[in-house]
């Protein structure tokens, strides 16, 4: 697994600058949708995918925890940060994001879900712990128009079952947006990032796995003839389990909204490795979406807000 090395561990999180773990994040995340993609092909129900995730990156961080002595604390004001940032934050938008996945291709996806940072500034700014500027709220335009073009007449993605299911991917980018915010606001004070990823995972874990086989759609792995889905499985736990654990240390050094701008580099791995993999193409619409969406992150990143930091 990828953190079973403690010095791998070690190495990552002693990267000199945040923007060499966002870039890192960024290339390794975009391929998840891909992974998620041929998993569900390969006959992995997304609950079920979910729930293995969480059981996977769970197992890696605590064993990382065990060597490095850091084990997660399961304090009243721990467990209320683990449960808050594990189900509604995470396990949530991950369960429609991987439904999503089944219905629409990869690559708009992860456009969709590159939105958050947009978000991540909508909601600061209601709460009050950003401050208006005129071009973020013209970036905040931006990434909405860019969303409303992803289902303009004609599009590639018009049609009332399509928008269904836009919409569901939707709450992703949205609950992110709220986790991000919610891990800033609310880290445990003297917690390592570590023990924060573990504790979250494993309430995740605990919640996602009676959920799955009471919905039918627990996967039981193929031991004897393991496949292609027991191999996307094991590949989208060690893509998780570094995911996780950079968020967190990601946020630490340098806030959430500086976070947020990970959508620009999801959203281009995310289609490369789409048109490379599934031969995904997009129409014009989908393009000027992207753009869209491009400048309003842009614009919103203008200016080191409370929150978080520009990228130099």
């Amino acid at each position: 697994m990828a953190f079973a090395n403690p010095a791998l561990h070690s190495g990552l999180l002693r990267l000199r600058h945040p923007f060499s773990l966002l870039v890192f994040y960024g290339v390794i995340a975009g391929a998840s949708f891909s992974i998620i993609k041929i998993a569900i092909g390969a006959g992995v129900q997304p609950l079920g995918l979910v729930a293995w995730q969480f059981i996977g990156a769970a197992a890696v961080m605590l064993t990382v925890g065990f060597l490095r002595q850091e084990l997660p604390v399961f304090a009243p004001r721990h467990l209320c940060f683990y449960t808050v940032s594990g189900l509604p934050c995470l396990a949530l938008p991950m369960t429609c994001m991987f439904v999503a996945l089944e219905h629409l291709p990869a690559g708009v996806v992860g456009l969709i879900v590159s939105t958050m940072p947009i978000l991540t500034y909508l909601l600061a700014l209601s709460i009050g712990s950003e401050k208006w500027h005129w071009l973020r709220v013209g970036g905040i335009a931006c990434g909405f128009a860019g969303a409303a073009l992803i289902l303009a007449p004609g599009g590639s993605l018009s049609g009332s079952e399509m928008a269904g299911w836009v919409l569901v991917a939707f709450v992703a980018p949205l609950m992110y947006a709220v986790g991000s915010l919610y891990v800033g606001a609310f880290r445990p004070s003297g917690a390592t990032a570590l023990t924060l990823t573990t504790g979250m995972l494993v309430v995740a874990a605990v919640a996602m796995v009676p959920i799955s086989i009471g919905l039918g759609q627990f996967y039981v792995p193929r031991l004897a003839q393991p496949g292609i889905g027991e191999s996307m499985i094991l590949i989208q736990i060690a893509v998780a389990s570094l995911n996780y654990l950079m968020f967190f240390e990601i946020i630490r050094r340098a806030g959430p909204v500086y976070f947020s701008q990970i959508g620009y580099l999801v959203t281009l791995t995310a289609m490369l490795w789409a048109v490379l993999l599934f031969a995904e193409r997009y129409g014009i619409w989908i393009w000027a979406a992207t753009l869209l969406v491009f400048a309003g992150i842009a614009l919103i990143n203008v200016t080191a807000g409370s929150a978080g930091k520009r990228v130099s």
